[in-house]
């Protein structure tokens, strides 16, 4: 998405303040984070950076961590102990400043609480207007765009009872870059989606990512990972297995399948 008069769209210059001399910077840093359930260990010191520009595959079996890390990262649950920060803020405060970090964040999750009696459209415009409410004609210029963007628009007034599994999905992409958000938290966004709903996402990805912006792709399909991501984590158990590019990994474990590495760490 280029730039836009209306001030949907991040500005150059913002994206330019969060680089450094070379180019990148830390936007999303989690350092030596805990975080149990009554007594049960679920995130055991977990640290990692994640970069603009870049697309990080979280991968792991049920009950590693996944989940519990993406509600930290939205502020919905707080840590132990350790710290989190969001371009430079801990998403889990209170205030002003913290807010405004959070409408830099869109996100895709399994519980896509959409409201099924309600249009693509009308789905998309409450939430757009959460955002910004301050030019009517802009949000629906908005809105429009990025139902355009996933290809719904032939079902924008379309009850969403009656999408399939992957037009919801690819409405649920919609509503989560409907802000022009810096940072994207997907929590298994292809699963059990349609090759067009599949493609239509790794492309909206990889063009976000080209924009300086960020992806946290939670996932169990590693064939997608492959094909999207520059770096990824695998967890076991709350801890963390491997923290590196696709390349490092299979250097680190020649001659095998990122398969049968995922399983031998896992």
């Amino acid at each position: 998405m280029g730039k836009r008069k209306n001030g949907w769209t991040m500005k150059t210059e913002k994206n330019q303040q969060l680089k450094d001399s070379t180019g990148l910077k830390n936007i999303v840093v989690l350092d030596n984070v805990v975080k149990k359930y009554e007594d049960q260990l679920v995130l055991k010191n977990i640290s990692f950076n994640i970069f603009n520009g870049q697309i990080l595959g979280y991968v792991g079996p049920n009950g590693s961590g996944k989940t519990t890390t993406i509600k930290i990262l939205l502020g919905l649950l707080k840590p132990d102990s350790g710290e989190i920060n969001i371009l430079k803020k801990d998403p889990y405060l209170d205030d002003i400043e913290t807010y405004d970090v959070k409408k830099q964040i869109g996100f895709v999750l399994e519980s896509d609480l959409l409201n099924l009696n309600l249009t693509g459209f009308k789905n998309i415009l409450y939430w757009a207007e959460l955002y910004d409410n301050s030019n009517s004609e802009n949000t629906h210029e908005r809105v429009n765009e990025v139902i355009d963007i996933v290809n719904l628009a032939k079902w924008k007034d379309t009850l969403v009872k009656n999408y399939s599994h992957g037009m919801k999905k690819r409405l649920l992409f919609a509503r989560a870059i409907v802000h022009n958000p810096q940072i994207l938290i997907l929590d298994e966004p292809t699963n059990g989606v349609d090759l067009e709903s599949r493609l239509i996402m790794r492309n909206l990805i990889k063009k976000f990512a080209s924009e300086d912006k960020i992806i946290f792709f939670s996932s169990h399909d590693l064939n997608e990972v492959q094909k999207i991501c520059t770096k990824i984590i695998i967890l076991n158990k709350g801890e963390k297995m491997f923290d590196g590019t696709l390349e490092e990994l299979k250097i680190k474990h020649p001659n095998k399948s990122l398969e049968d590495i995922y399983l031998k760490l896992t």
